[in-house]
């Protein structure tokens, strides 16, 4: 096991300050316990009808974030209740047109967050970040898929005519998932870079597992390796608070959680962004393999992926040559002529190893 000695930095640094071109933020990285719900005067949130269930295993899956919702059907109305880092209980409303899509109107009102003492909307845009009416999202209801148009931005916004935004999320989709889907092992970790401003190594983090299924974060950690050796993260070095009350957590970790848990030296930029700053000197390479707690009791793990950040050369233990390719459409159903939109791209070794990544084609 290593240990390393910590060095504070100064208080009062947020993500903006850390990225200022990147302001998306994960669920676990909001300041839920400062909330405080009200209605504006000329604004009120939308209620869910008597009556109407809301079904939480549904995926929503963006460019940058994902996570899962909960969807709810009431005759051509559907709700969605989840997508909202700072309201979690608040839901937006679409409506079926006659086209047989879901139209979810701009402007739609969250509530009131008393931390930044603003009012906060569901609002959509073009790539240009101009305001449009609606999002609107096709519906395959044998394959129970949202798919929303290309070139749509949901954001979580302070207005609701003018883009001052909290969480943003680029050509969104929603499919349904079962519990055991979720059942197999996590993609790999990927090294990005090294940040020497802050003394941070940025990874790119799996939130899916092989099959190109969402996993539940709150079943999901992470080990850390640096030189070969197995980090320590003691408490009073990290400083870690639980995100659910703000109270200091008190504890050392080798097991170190995806969610709940907030440290500035383990920074999540979005929900598979993540800056770590070891606080150690001399590291030469650096280690992460990631772990997910089956709904089956089963462990799942990635590969042990090993950087040599000297040089940025990455090591897995079972790598090879990739040998095929293939692409899926977010409903799960191959497609053998990808064209522009969003994919599941999984990819085959030689050793049969497989590796599922959502991509961008454009």
């Amino acid at each position: 096991m290593l240990t390393c000695s910590a060095q504070l930095k100064a208080p009062g640094f947020n993500n903006q300050q850390r990225n200022p071109e990147l302001r998306i933020q994960s669920q676990d990285s909001s300041s839920k316990a400062r909330l405080e719900s009200r209605a504006s005067d000329s604004d009120e949130a939308i209620t869910l009808p008597e009556g109407v269930e809301i079904d939480t295993n549904w995926a929503f899956l963006s460019i940058d974030c994902n996570m899962f919702v909960g969807i709810g059907f009431d005759g051509d109305d559907v709700y969605i209740q989840g997508f909202s880092v700072l309201f979690p209980e608040a839901v937006v409303k679409g409506s079926l047109n006659a086209e047989g899509q879901y139209v979810f109107p701009s402007g739609q009102y969250l509530g009131y967050y008393s931390f930044y003492e603003m009012d906060f909307y569901m609002v959509a845009t073009n790539l240009d970040w101009e305001i449009i009416p609606s999002l609107v999202f096709d519906y395959d209801a044998e394959a129970k898929c949202f798919t929303s148009a290309q070139g749509q931005i949901m954001f979580e916004n302070a207005y609701p005519d003018e883009i001052y935004y909290y969480a943003a999320y680029e050509s969104p989709s929603i499919r349904f998932q079962t519990i055991e889907d979720q059942n197999a092992n996590p993609t790999n970790p990927v090294y990005n870079y090294y940040y020497d401003y802050y003394d941070e190594y940025n990874w790119t983090m799996p939130d899916s597992n092989v099959n190109g299924y969402l996993l539940d974060r709150d079943r999901m950690y992470y080990n850390i390796y640096i030189n070969g050796a197995l980090l320590t993260l003691y408490y009073d070095d990290f400083l870690f608070l639980d995100m659910n009350t703000g109270e200091p957590i008190e504890e050392d970790f080798e097991d170190m959680p995806y969610s709940n848990i907030y440290t500035y030296y383990l920074y999540w930029y979005t929900t598979t962004n993540l800056g770590i700053t070891p606080m150690c000197e001399g590291v030469e390479t650096m280690g992460v393999q990631v772990f997910f707690e089956g709904f089956d009791g089963e462990l799942y793990k990635s590969d042990l992926v090993t950087v040599d950040v000297t040089s940025g050369i990455a090591d897995l233990e079972t790598s090879n040559e990739v040998i095929s390719t293939e692409y899926f459409n977010i409903a799960g159903v191959r497609v053998d002529k990808p064209t522009n939109g969003l994919y599941i791209m999984r990819s085959t070794s030689a050793n049969g190893k497989v590796n599922t990544q959502k991509v961008l084609l454009k």
